[in-house]
């Protein structure tokens, strides 16, 4: 029980520590692979991980990036006409980026936070 609440909490982590989720859902399956864990139990405790971070950053873009893009700071750094096009090109696409950011190793949280500001 203990491995697999260390397996969702590491890739859990991934959240917030550049760490790619895929480097502990690969010690995940070793350790499926030398019998410390079930290939089931590691599969599920890294789903539920995976969904969790995800849907996190989506909620902290909708929540948080939205007042801060639309704050003096925010227009400072991103002008109304970018973040408008922004907007408009994940409205008309936001079902691929979801789709194509699950494969990107480096910029999925990004595109998730994206996706939830718009």
């Amino acid at each position: 029980m203990r491995l697999y609440a260390a397996i969702f909490l590491a890739t859990l982590s991934t959240v917030v520590v550049p760490i790619p989720e895929e480097a502990t859902l690969l010690g995940a399956g070793y350790a499926a692979r030398v019998g410390s864990a079930t290939l089931p139990g590691a599969m599920i405790a890294g789903w539920l991980a995976v969904m969790i971070g995800d849907t996190f950053s989506y909620f902290v873009g909708r929540l948080l990036l939205t007042r801060l893009l639309r704050s003096k700071l925010g227009r400072r750094f991103l002008p109304e006409a970018r973040r408008a096009w922004a907007e408009r090109l994940v409205a008309e696409n936001g079902a691929k980026a979801i789709v194509v950011a699950r494969f990107l190793v480096g910029l999925r949280g990004f595109v998730y936070f994206a996706v939830g500001a718009s």
